[in-house]
């Protein structure tokens, strides 16, 4: 029987995987690469026209606050860049959240990076 899981989301995936996150009570831990885990601004900065009524990580702030998180982020990411991270960041609040800025684009420079922290703990205050 698994007891708890880990969600990875790369992109728009990440979103879900928050989303997911805060829908359960078995997620250990979540790990995003370039993660659009704040659409609201993500779109606002692409200056596209929102959605009527989507559903974002940040509507779930107050469970997502106790999930440990690490959002690895592309420097020369100009799809997701690190700002949304940083958006997504200053609003949550988080016991346990770990930005990793490493040097990628969208899709390319992750390999490396991800080999190295996929199974490295995670740096939390308590834990």
């Amino acid at each position: 029987m698994v007891e708890s899981i880990e969600l990875v989301g790369h992109s728009g995936g990440g979103e879900i995987a928050l989303v997911l996150a805060a829908m359960r009570d078995d997620v250990e831990q979540v790990q995003t690469l370039a993660g659009n885990v704040d659409p609201v601004y993500w779109t606002n900065l692409h200056k596209l026209t929102p959605l009527q009524s989507p559903i974002t990580p940040l509507q779930f702030r107050n469970k997502l606050r106790s999930v440990p998180q690490r959002h690895i982020v592309g420097l020369n990411d100009l799809i997701v860049p690190p700002a949304v991270v940083q958006a997504y960041s200053a609003q949550l609040d988080g016991a346990c959240l770990e930005v990793v800025e490493v040097n990628a684009t969208h899709t390319e420079g992750y390999d490396a990076v991800w080999q190295r922290l996929s199974n490295t703990p995670m740096l939390c205050k308590g834990r």
